[in-house]
């Protein structure tokens, strides 16, 4: 059998981690609270937050991918840590729901700017071929896929860099005026709003941990995750401030808002637009689509490896465990195809944002304590990396975690926590209808 003929590299690595990333987030979530908060100082707090939040997150998987270095990022941590049970539980809120959310939100933003450059293809039709055609791009392989991305990113990376030079140089990076007087919220309801914020911002950083879904098919693991992962988080946390401060030079914030008052979902184009006329506005529609693409293509390829990984163990049928002749989980990426066409045509922007913060919010704050469970029940184990300043960077994490958690359910809608509680308990009632006895059943797990 045919496992793969070719590992990903330092460079390859990193451009994965930066493209999971990097892509519709920093043009999109923006102009979803922008107004809200009123203040330009407290959008930037928001993304200073969740720069933080990704930061101490991916020291905390840094050290864990590099000591447990095999494809299933948190579920095998959770089973390490928990056991198999809960191993499940967190492999499918990171395999079959967090990675395919994500997928849609970025799936409908090509849609909207993809219908922008040719009216008469709409905007679920240009998500849905989007969707089949990079599915396709990576049942033809990893190295073809790898390539794909790493091809895409470059790209990528020009684009940013000449938004935020063009921004720069034209307006100096100086706020722009407001219009007028504006009623700032202050107190308990200005905390609370930009750790709401904060859980919108999380999207745009949401890939930062993608590398250690496939950390079996990284080459020399150990060194390779840890360096990829704080490489490519802090320098995309750096463009993001970049290009927010560029949105904030061209629009006041109570400018972010459709002409009908609605989040600006747009913002990125609009903002190309007073910076350099109607013209270029149209050229970054297609600019964003070629940003994005890879984006998905990235999300595509690491999602279905979780499942994959859960197959091999037992926790799903044994079917998702087969590789085709070009060693890609083949079955696994079209069961994601079906998860991802069908969040994109039943859910909108809004309500995917919501949905991936609850998910990635169930994950982060199980990822933090698994480390310190493992730090006391297995001192022994070999770890080439460790998190620095233990135990404070994982506290951090922790505590944002539950900050934000806190946030989202007093002052956005405490119906959330019961949502939450109640799809972990689904997830957890699954696998006895799923699992499936194999030979690798329980390995690596306790519990």
């Amino acid at each position: 059998m045919n496992a793969g003929p070719k590992k990903i590299g330092l460079f390859s690595a990193v451009i994965l981690v930066f493209t999971t990333m990097v892509g519709a987030g920093v043009f999109t979530t923006t102009g979803q609270f922008a107004a809200t908060l009123g203040n330009p100082l407290d959008i930037l707090l928001a993304w200073v937050i969740a720069a933080l939040f990704a930061i101490t997150g991916v020291l905390t998987l840094g050290e864990l991918g590099a000591m447990l270095p095999s494809s299933g990022g948190e579920y095998i941590y959770f089973q390490r840590a928990y056991g198999k049970h809960a191993g499940f539980v967190g492999g499918l809120l990171v395999g079959p729901l967090s990675w395919p959310i994500g997928g849609a939100f970025v799936a409908r933003a090509i849609g909207v700017h993809f219908n922008d450059l040719v009216p008469e293809v709409s905007t679920e039709v240009a998500a849905i071929v989007a969707i089949l055609g990079l599915t396709w791009v990576h049942i033809r392989g990893l190295h073809f896929g790898a390539t794909f991305n790493n091809f895409t990113s470059l790209a990528k990376v020009a684009l940013l860099l000449a938004f935020i030079i063009g921004g720069l140089l034209v307006t100096g990076g100086v706020p722009a005026e407001s219009s007028g007087e504006v009623e700032l919220p202050t107190g308990i309801d200005r905390f609370g709003g930009i750790f709401f914020a904060t859980i919108m911002v999380m999207f745009a950083y949401a890939g930062y941990g993608a590398i250690v879904l496939i950390s079996s098919e990284v080459e020399n693991p150990q060194r390779t995750l840890p360096r990829a992962m704080i490489f490519g988080v802090v320098a995309v946390a750096l463009l993001y401030l970049l290009v927010n401060i560029v949105f904030l030079s061209v629009l006041p914030p109570e400018q972010m808002v459709t002409e009908s008052g609605g989040a600006l979902t747009d913002l990125g184009a609009v903002t190309a637009g007073h910076l350099f006329g109607d013209k270029v506005a149209g050229v970054f529609d297609l600019v964003f689509v070629i940003l994005v693409l890879s984006t998905l293509s990235a999300v595509i390829q690491v999602g279905a490896r979780v499942a994959w990984a859960m197959a091999k163990r037992g926790d799903l049928p044994a079917p998702m465990s087969k590789l085709n002749g070009k060693g890609a989980p083949g079955n696994c990426l079209l069961l994601q195809a079906v998860i991802l066409l069908s969040l994109t045509l039943f859910f909108d922007e809004q309500q995917l944002l919501i949905l991936n913060g609850l998910v990635v919010l169930l994950i982060t704050a199980p990822t933090a304590l698994a480390l310190f469970v493992l730090r006391k029940r297995e001192p022994d184990l070999e770890r080439p990396f460790r998190v620095p300043w233990y135990p404070w960077v994982p506290l951090v994490n922790l505590a944002l975690s539950l900050t934000i958690a806190v946030s989202l359910f007093l002052w956005r809608d405490w119906r959330y926590a019961l949502w939450s509680a109640g799809l972990v308990l689904v997830l957890w009632a699954l696998r006895p209808l799923l699992h499936q006895r194999t030979e690798t059943d329980g390995k690596g797990a306790t519990g």
